[in-house]
């Protein structure tokens, strides 16, 4: 027998100026905003650095 079930959770925040959560644009380490690779090199060098452990 399969059911479903839903479950519900409401978050209360004190500041909701701080949201943690709060969608918010990448960035990468060096601090510039995270912006898609454009041409096939860019694509090849950021899977690569996926891959690494």
């Amino acid at each position: 027998m399969q059911r479903t079930e839903t479950v519900v959770r409401t978050v209360v925040l004190q500041d909701p100026d701080r949201n943690p959560l709060a969608p918010r644009a990448a960035q990468r380490l060096n601090g510039q905003s995270y912006t898609l690779p454009e041409d096939a090199l860019e694509w090849i060098k950021a899977l690569a650095a996926l891959r690494r452990p």
